[in-house]
């Protein structure tokens, strides 16, 4: 943001009202100040040119000093408080003398001057030396002089000195040229404050004419009943209104043209009520931009993308309440403009770019990387960074899920490619919807099997839950699958599933360009392994023993074996699901089962065969376990401390 005051101005220099009106005076100003009853303004204007013309006291456009004269007698009859006069009188004139002896005779009456440079008066300096060589100044050397400031847009009148130095030097006796409307509210006791700046805001209390206005030829013509009732403990001020050559400018307030001794009326009234404004100093200007960028590109980063947008109305719509509470209770205007810049309009954009293809780069590639093998919910846990994803693989615990249909080669030998392709499409679909509904990963397809895990990349304390449920609802959903295709004229068809829990390495394997988020270690394998053991023992579903410690008893589960896989030697016991807790099928043949296999792992082997020998019609894992018994039996099959070692994969 450090070009942001310098971008400031130059776009207050292109829209010189919108800008400096709008954003300054609109938004403070409108329907919060009332002007004062105490200032009333008399004015020249066409009315009073025509009626001089017509009666002849008017030449040139210029009024005789004499009706100066006893305008100001008048007044100073009627008890006004001060009388400014927004005329450069520059020009000599018979009655000379007696206006300025009556300009003497008050101490309370300003009237206007200007610097001459080049041929020409301007408005923008200092000592009465410089002013204008026109006017007769040797007369009028008793006389208050006040400088008038225009600009083409009036909101900064400035206070001069004949050193060039702020006006807080006029309380060290430096010699000092004031603004016409701060010499006149010195006469009512105004004393100037101190600043460090030469320049105030000019408060603005209202549309063009706000202020009491009477013609100058009808108050010439007033009783001394009306001009006390109009003007009496008033501020006068008299200047040209509506006539050819009067002065008019800008007002920021409504952006329509306000005569210029109406805009020193706004700055004589702020004066009087105390509401002149000073503007925030460039220094804490420069800290609060610096101080905004560095707090919004901060949230920016720390929140999510979406909320971006919010977080800059919220920041602008601060802006506006802490600028809003400067005026009101400090009178110190804050420019905000380069403040909405740091707090949304420039900075929001800038970091949305630099977020958008630098820090959010390597997030929209880990999101093409898994999009299309995990719930787009889990992507979103990634992309809000709620997970620690190390692509290039780490170690963590997770339960791996292998499902596979049985027989698969028959049925694809039976099967035409177009219903084979239809009935592995609509298996695998679904299939993989249950899986990835479960907040499961999607490891890759073998064939007709699916290969997938839970508890990465997201860190899931469920994962073995998550896939024992998803084993279920896979079953769950198998009948309707199979009534589908047999009204194709396709033979239904079944599955088994292996569920292994443990530590695994998981990450991001194969080139930069072509990888895959897989699982590696012995829990893969064992998984596997169990899922065509299924076969073996004629069920559907076999769990580790790591699966089980995992789910506690949420589930109903059948013990069936201690095993040592082929190529390990440590036993690990092996599970069937059966459902929920609470799956009460089979009961008695349940317990049936585990008595004889309690009595199997202690040795009694011809007692185990008998119990299991009751049920081998009715229950497959009872058949292979009383053959079992036979095979040790006879020394075929050699079992240590209860663990089967299998021969085969």
């Amino acid at each position: 943001m450090l070009f942001s005051l310098e971008f400031s101005n130059a776009i207050n220099g292109f829209f010189v009202y919108r800008t400096t009106g709008g954003v300054w005076q609109d938004y403070f100003y409108t329907h919060t100040l009332r002007p004062s009853s105490d200032i009333a303004i008399i004015a020249i204007d066409e009315h009073t040119i025509n009626t001089l013309q017509a009666t002849g006291d008017q030449k040139m456009l210029t009024i005789p000093k004499s009706k100066y004269r006893d305008l100001v007698e008048k007044l100073e009859g009627a008890g006004v408080k001060g009388i400014g006069f927004d005329i450069i009188f520059q020009n000599s004139d018979p009655a000379e003398n007696e206006f300025s002896q009556t300009l003497d005779t008050y101490d309370n009456i300003v009237i206007a001057t200007m610097r001459y440079d080049g041929g020409k008066c301007i408005t923008d300096t200092i000592g009465l030396e410089e002013t204008c060589p026109g006017a007769p100044r040797s007369m009028y050397k008793n006389t208050k002089w006040g400088i008038v400031d225009i600009d083409t847009v009036y909101s900064r009148p400035t206070i001069y000195d004949i050193s060039h130095t702020p006006y807080q030097s006029w309380k060290t006796g430096t010699q000092i040229l004031m603004s016409l409307p701060i010499e006149l509210a010195k006469i009512g006791g105004f004393r100037i404050p101190n600043s460090s700046n030469d320049q105030v805001l000019n408060p603005f209390f209202g549309q063009p004419y706000s202020y009491p206005t009477a013609s100058f030829i009808d108050v010439l013509s007033m009783s001394r009943v009306e001009l006390i009732a109009n003007f009496a403990g008033k501020y006068i001020l008299i200047g040209e209104s509506g006539t050819l050559i009067h002065d008019s400018l800008v007002s920021p307030v409504t952006g329509t043209m306000m005569d210029g001794v109406e805009l020193h009326a706004h700055f004589l009234d702020g004066l009087l009520q105390n509401k002149m404004l000073s503007v925030l100093e460039t220094k804490y200007l420069w800290i609060s931009i610096v101080t905004i960028s560095l707090v919004t590109v901060i949230l920016y980063f720390l929140l999510p993308s979406y909320l971006s947008p919010i977080l800059a109305i919220v920041m602008m719509g601060c802006i506006l309440w802490i600028s809003r509470y400067l005026y009101d209770v400090e009178r110190t205007l804050v420019d905000i403009f380069p403040l909405f810049l740091a707090g949304g309009f420039l900075t929001f954009p800038i970091t949305f770019i630099y977020r958008f293809f630098v820090v959010d780069r390597e997030r929209r590639y880990i999101e093409n990387a898994f999009g299309h093998y995990i719930d787009p919910k889990m992507v979103k846990m990634i992309d809000m960074e709620e997970v620690d994803l190390t692509l290039g693989g780490e170690q963590r615990e997770v339960t791996v899920f292998f499902s596979d249909i049985a027989g698969f080669t028959t049925i694809s030998e039976a099967l035409g490619t177009r219903d084979l392709f239809y009935l592995m499409s609509s298996y695998l679909s679904r299939m993989t919807d249950i899986l990835i509904r479960e907040g499961g990963t999607l490891d890759k397809y073998i064939g007709d099997a699916v290969m997938g895990f839970f508890g990465a990349p997201v860190t899931q304390s469920d994962h073995a839950i998550r896939a024992c449920r998803t084993a279920l609802e896979m079953r769950k959903i198998l009948p309707g699958f199979n009534q589908e295709i047999v009204e194709r004229g396709m033979a239904p068809i079944e599955f088994r599933v292996g569920i292994a829990t443990g530590d695994v390495m998981v990450g991001n394997i194969g080139s930069s360009d072509h990888f895959n988020y897989t699982v590696l270690g012995d829990t893969v394998n064992l998984a596997s392994r169990l899922e065509a053991m299924g076969k073996e023992y004629g069920v559907w579903t076999i769990i580790s023993g790591g699966t089980l410690a995992q789910v506690g008893d949420i589930f109903a589960v059948r013990e069936l074996d201690t095993i040592a896989v082929k190529g390990k030697t440590e036993g690990v016991k092996i599970y069937e699901l059966l459902g929920l807790l609470g799956y009460t099928t089979d009961s008695a043949m349940y317990e049936t089962y585990a008595q004889a296999l309690s009595l199997y792992q202690t040795g009694s082997y011809m007692e185990a065969r008998k119990l299991w020998e009751t049920q081998v019609a009715i229950d497959p894992p009872s058949r292979v376990m009383a053959l079992r018994c036979t095979e040790v039996l006879e020394g075929r099959v050699h079992i240590e401390d209860g663990v089967y070692h299998m021969t085969h994969k």
